[in-house]
């Protein structure tokens, strides 16, 4: 069976196709994606290359579709950047890649706390200070431990999602993330949580930590999304519990951080336009920048506190042109549904 990013003609639409440019687009010099492209065999020439590095890789990524070299491509890709290897193998796989969606619900999402005329979706950046001290950083770095990459395995294809530690051997992530929204919400057979999957100070990847899970022992919620589940070995110390209580309520214009693995990537946390757009009883929505793949992220405060569980994005009112926002279940109402059914981890 030929996987779908060598099927011709390429579909621009398909998931796997998706995934793969947002991956190499992550190689955005023009230089550098010539490189690339030299190194699979391909002539320069016969490429429109544009000034964004996505629409570029989407002109090579057809083009070598046409050829039958995207193996030759996606190689090349690889050699020139070594964080690519894990997701672009997973992509050229012939089994099947399940991305996770979120789950059916009874009524759409919506975006809240919204004005039909836009203007609470106008420039609200503009004049907000941007510093911070510098212990900022530090503070992120040790969270950014706790968050793993979760691999899993389904009876018909593999996907991945984020994850995080919130117990001794206790991880929270999304339902979906778990369960096959598009197979019955039927269980992963497998899961590994996949820690220190990252690039290192000198650009190249650090040694991942690989735990396995116990999927007799998840815990769920599926209307709210969440699932926590139990590693079947011990995690190590290096990896930090995150604590599910002590932040503040969060509001209407702070600021959350989110740490995750954008389209099963090395980890990384979005940093830019991270506002908040509404708080309700049960979720919080924010401009801050996600990717299939982010879900089960943690959403930090601007203390570095939990205050939500990413899940998924909300698509823009009719008509408006605003961009899209993201969703996450509010960690307060999360941890009273774990306490409720006897699960909360207890830290």
């Amino acid at each position: 069976m030929t996987n779908v990013l060598e099927t011709y003609p390429l579909q621009l639409n398909a998931p796997e196709v998706r995934a793969a440019l947002a991956a190499l687009s992550t190689i955005y010099r023009r230089a550098e994606i010539e490189k690339v492209v030299e190194d699979a065999e391909l002539p320069l020439w016969q490429i429109a290359f544009h000034d964004r590095a996505d629409l570029s890789w989407r002109e090579v990524l057809r083009y070598a579709n046409g050829q039958g070299k995207v193996p030759q491509l996606l190689d090349a890709a690889i050699a020139e950047r070594g964080s690519l290897a894990v997701v672009l193998t997973e992509l050229r796989s012939d089994e099947p890649v399940v991305f996770a969606d979120r789950p059916a619900t009874e009524e759409a999402p919506t975006w809240k706390n919204f004005s039909a005329d836009g203007r609470q979706e106008a420039v609200i950046i503009a004049g907000q200070p941007t510093f911070v001290d510098v212990s900022f950083l530090a503070v992120g770095a040790e969270r950014a431990k706790s968050v793993c990459r979760l691999s899993v395995t389904f009876p018909r294809g593999g996907g991945n999602g984020t994850g995080f530690r919130v117990g001794p051997r206790h991880l929270l992530t999304n339902h979906h993330v778990l369960f096959n929204t598009k197979d019955d919400n039927r269980k992963a057979t497998q899961a590994e949580a996949w820690f220190d999957y990252e690039t290192d100070g000198a650009g190249g990847m650090r040694t991942i930590v690989q735990v396995p899970c116990d999927l007799e022992s998840v815990a769920f919620d599926l209307a709210n999304d969440w699932a926590l589940v139990q590693t079947s070995q011990e995690i190590p110390d290096a990896y930090p519990v995150l604590s599910l209580v002590g932040a503040r309520a969060p509001q209407v214009d702070d600021r959350v951080y989110i740490i995750q693995h954008p389209e099963g990537q090395p980890k990384k946390i979005a940093f830019q336009h991270n506002l908040i757009r509404a708080v309700e009883p049960e979720l919080l929505q924010y401009w801050t920048d996600t990717e299939v793949g982010s879900s089960g992220s943690p959403v930090f405060d601007d203390s570095w506190n939990l205050v939500g569980l990413h899940h998924f994005a909300v698509p823009a009112p009719q008509g408006e042109s605003t961009s899209m926002r993201n969703q996450g279940r509010l960690m307060s109402h999360v941890v009273a549904q774990m306490r409720d059914m006897g699960v909360y981890p207890g830290v």
